[in-house]
């Protein structure tokens, strides 16, 4: 008997998987509110029962499909003019699904690393652009950022948002405002699918394929195996629990449980010194070695608070262990990533409390970003920030004169975008069978090291042939952003790996049919990688597609870019492309900056340069018979002024080839 019971449990259970298995289901992709690509077939699809048949009902007709024996099936639905909204009812056997509010327009694959998947609650001006936000017509599917072994048909569900003053903070930035200077041009519903991942080299968005070229990769796409991903986070993990427990010894004060022990002699704060939060504490004229740094900073509740609160720190060089009232609130292990926590009420009291922060640092400067300016959040409607820059108190702990006394840090957990090949197969893969318009293409950061820079611009081809195969769309438009100036502005004209990366993406944008490249090294920041101007960068996308994607006769779209070179007494002429109405000095002044001249030796001087007629004049005093050019190359060439008469600035050039040191 009891043999039998098990027997029907077991048919049972292998009844429901069956069934559950045989369900209608459509890939995360397919939600209300979508947006589908005008004036092209669209294939609707998913899975369903084998054998079975599957029916989609669009704008009054039905069409049908045979489940396969993969239990696939799919339908393509005639090319349509935009607009909407359209109901899409799909129908098998079993079950059915409605998809409502769906409109017809243009939608745009926008990838890349943090700059794409920055938000526009961060962008400047965010107060006015949320009041002018009722675009219900520009919607934003934001894929879930999750690697995988192989390429996926399918993406982790997520769905798309109309875009309104409630929902415009979570939108990428870069893509909104690209989709809003199109959207009032032409009144075409524009769809944004946020393929993005912070902190992510190009290989990571690449196939097998699109590597090929590049033998480095093969033993690690090799080493890919079915569970690859789970048995390498929990390497990470284990290794990463290991260092930090090195890291909590080395404090003298840290338990491994994270208890916070207090010797009266080390934690009076008489000998403390005053410093600037945020602020690189050697910019305070303070000489601080590698090793422990603790900070104490006191703020005042005049209530408690309802319900738990935040606290973002920013980011804090280079690992970082956070107390509340002497209480462990939370940890993070690396520079990439904000020390944001959740303090529960339990840890709060009215009136005083103390902040006191544990850090690591063995790589450059020591301290609190200035980039990110620490708050606490209180949660209670309205929401309320208390800010924490300011006077904080810090004290040196344990120093050591050279690096690596804890021992490697492991990448951590979440890895996967570091590695070759795996967000291709989670976050890009899953979307050649949604037809798109075009795609914006906005990293590089990751890849301006010297050990890669020089490969950038064969990789970046690479991904855009593979990817316009597997799209199935040769003449893909692919729009890419070059870097934004960033680091200090030397007083010497040397180049970078950052450097490198920018002339790769100007160079494809060049070489590539149906490609181009915007420049954006007038508007970045010296001291953030993550610029918040990102209007300009959305409206110099636009010009551009509407040159190549949707192309728009007689309009310039890019700045002064080199036509040739010749020597005349001692000088320079350079004469350009894309002059549109004419060359400018922006600032109105005579001089050009940010050009530089060399002789045959190869060394660089900053150089005078003045525009005459369609054409700039550069010479030094230093090179009396120059031999090679440069504009802007290099990684902050400081103030730019040297645009065209429609406000674009122009292209970074160099006439060398010489390779960076």
């Amino acid at each position: 008997m009891r043999f039998f019971i098990k027997l029907m449990l077991f048919f049972g259970l292998l009844l429901f998987s069956v069934f559950v298995h045989a369900q209608l289901r459509i890939p995360g992709y397919f939600s209300d509110h979508m947006v589908l690509q005008r004036a092209q077939p669209v294939k609707i699809w998913g899975w369903a029962n084998s054998g079975s048949i599957t029916s989609v009902t669009f704008n009054n007709v039905t069409y049908t499909a045979p489940v396969k024996e993969d239990g696939t099936w799919s339908v393509n639905l005639p090319a349509t003019n935009a607009g909407g909204p359209y109901d899409i009812k799909i129908v098998s056997v079993q079950s059915s699904i409605i998809l409502k509010d769906v409109l017809f327009g243009d939608v745009w694959f926008c990838s890349g690393q943090s700059n794409m998947n920055f938000r526009m609650s961060a962008i400047n001006n965010f107060a006015k652009e949320k009041e002018d936000a009722n675009y219900s017509s520009i919607r934003q599917f934001d894929a879930n950022r999750v690697g995988a072994e192989v390429p996926q048909k399918d993406v982790a569900k997520s769905t798309w948002v109309p875009c309104s003053p409630a929902t415009i903070q979570a939108f990428s930035a870069v893509a909104f405002c690209f989709a809003k200077e199109l959207y009032v041009k032409n009144k075409v519903p524009i769809g944004i699918i946020n393929a993005s991942w912070g902190g992510s080299p190009i290989q990571t968005f690449m196939s097998p394929a699109a590597l090929k070229d590049f033998p480095d990769y093969k033993e690690r796409i090799d080493a890919i195996t079915p569970t690859f991903i789970s048995d390498l986070k929990q390497k990470y993990k284990l290794e990463n629990h290991k260092w930090a427990l090195k890291f909590y010894a080395l404090t003298d004060y840290i338990s491994q449980d994270l208890k916070l022990s207090r010797d009266p002699a080390f934690f009076d704060t008489v000998d403390w010194f005053n410093v600037r939060v945020p602020g690189y504490l050697e910019q305070q004229g303070l000489k601080v070695k590698n090793g422990i740094s603790w900070y104490k900073k006191e703020f005042v509740l005049d209530k408690l608070p309802e319900q738990d609160i935040n606290i973002d720190l920013g980011r804090i060089k280079m690992s970082c262990v956070v107390f509340i009232n002497g209480q462990f609130v939370g940890r993070q292990l690396s520079i990439w990533y904000n020390a944001n926590y959740k303090i529960p009420k339990a840890m709060l009291k009215k009136g005083s409390n103390e902040i006191l922060v544990c850090s690591y640092n063995e790589n450059g400067s020591t301290g609190f970003q200035p980039v990110y300016k620490p708050k606490l959040i209180i949660n209670t409607a309205p929401q309320q920030h208390i800010s924490l820059e300011g006077t904080w108190l810090f004290k040196q702990g344990k120093t050591y004169e050279n690096p690596g006394v804890l021992g490697p840090l492991m990448p951590l957990e979440y890895f996967e975008h570091q590695y070759p090949t795996l967000v291709y197969n989670a976050v890009v893969a899953p979307f050649f069978n949604y037809g798109v318009k075009g795609v914006l293409w906005y990293q590089g950061e990751d890849n301006a090291k010297n050990s890669v820079c020089y490969d950038y611009e064969k990789m970046l081809s690479n991904l855009i042939v593979d990817w316009r195969t597997s799209f199935n769309a040769p003449k893909l438009p692919f729009l890419i952003v070059q870097l934004a100036n960033f680091n200090p502005v030397k007083s010497k004209p040397e180049p970078t790996a950052w450097t490198i990366i920018q002339e790769a993406q100007t160079k494809v944008g060049q070489k590539v049919k149906y490609a181009g490249t915007v420049v954006i090294n007038d508007i970045g920041d010296a001291i953030d990688i993550h610029p918040k101007n990102k209007q300009d960068v959305g409206k110099r996308l636009a010009l551009l597609a509407r040159k190549i994607a949707y192309g728009e006769a007689g309009i310039t779209a890019s700045g002064p870019e080199l036509k040739a070179v010749e020597k005349n007494n001692g000088r320079l002429i350079i004469s350009y492309n894309n002059i549109g109405g004419g060359l400018i000095s922006k600032d109105g002044t005579d001089k050009l900056n940010a050009f530089c001249l060399a002789g045959k030796d190869h060394v660089f001087y900053r150089a005078d340069a003045k525009i005459e007629g369609d054409k700039v004049i550069v010479s030094a005093d230093q090179v009396k018979d120059p031999v090679y050019v440069r504009y802007a190359f290099e990684d902050n060439p400081g103030k730019i002024n040297f645009y065209n008469k429609e406000g674009l600035p122009g292209v970074p050039i160099r006439t060398d080839t010489l390779k960076i040191k």
